[in-house]
């Protein structure tokens, strides 16, 4: 197993061909964008279900005071973060260079803000009672967001950092309940979710870049066979696919289509001269 992550690990790191880095750029662009829209819901739908968790098993007015506070942040980060992504995936859709700061940005308050209610559960505070909730709660989260975004490797490591970096400050720090060595294991479990993450990230790469060729020796294959060799003109082939095309658009938009055939004169000469 090892021997086959290190493999993978390997050929990651191989540079991507320079004639096809653009387009693996844009499209990485609309499928980031397209993967982060539907997981920004978790975050809020997650916390819900730790607040009814909490409230059911033991409610106290302060457990309330403190899950209504953390419920506006996780909420109201995560409608900022929507609209975010909805922006920028409407700038993509028209052809507009989106910039991907705000993107980067809504993730890592958004991630931190559940990694501060992440961090609460180590201090004495009325959350610690809840821990075990909130841990599985919060690697859950965390485990399946890196798979979401890891296609973009600075997606993941703001996610890491923002999600499970509270948690390591505080335990390192001397001012969590539990031994610092959660600490320690909370980094490792990050570390190992960044490295783990460049697996989905090469194959995604291979494949948008297999795409890529496959549709380029499509489109040769298809010139080849519309195409004269010799005049380097459109030949009777690519006549027979157009009109049908044609005929249907002029039918729908009602203009006339016209045909022109033409003779041109004395065209013996010129084969007799320049070979047919």
């Amino acid at each position: 197993m090892f021997r086959q992550l290190g493999r993978y690990l390997e050929i990651e790191h191989q540079p991507v061909p320079i004639d096809y880095r653009e387009a693996l750029h844009h499209q990485r662009q609309r499928d980031l964008a397209g993967r982060q829209k539907p997981g920004v819901v978790f975050y809020p739908t997650v916390f819900l279900i730790i607040f009814c968790t909490i409230l059911l098993d033991s409610p106290t007015q302060t457990k309330l005071l403190w899950l209504v506070i953390f419920g506006i942040l996780i909420s109201g980060l995560s409608l900022l973060r929507y609209h975010i992504v909805k922006r920028y995936i409407g700038f993509l859709s028209h052809g507009i260079e989106a910039k991907e700061l705000p993107l980067f940005l809504s993730l890592f308050f958004s991630a931190t803000a559940w990694g501060c209610l992440f961090m609460t559960s180590f201090i004495d505070c009325p959350l610690h009672e809840h821990f075990p909730l909130i841990l599985t709660a919060t690697i859950a989260l965390c485990a399946g967001s890196v798979i979401s975004l890891s296609i973009r490797k600075i997606m993941v490591a703001i996610l890491i950092v923002g999600m499970v970096g509270p948690g390591i400050l505080v335990s390192i720090s001397g001012y969590s309940l539990f031994h610092p060595g959660l600490g320690a294991v909370l980094l490792v479990f990050g570390i190992g979710m960044g490295v783990i993450s460049n697996i989905p990230r090469y194959e995604y790469e291979n494949s948008v870049i297999n795409h890529l060729k496959l549709s380029e020796q499509a489109k040769y294959l298809s010139e080849l066979t519309t195409i004269d060799p010799l005049t380097q003109v459109r030949n009777r082939r690519f006549f027979d696919q157009l009109l049908p095309m044609e005929l249907s658009r002029a039918n729908r938009v009602k203009y006339p289509l016209s045909l022109l055939l033409v003779d041109i004169d004395h065209f013996k000469q010129i084969n007799d001269t320049y070979g047919h």
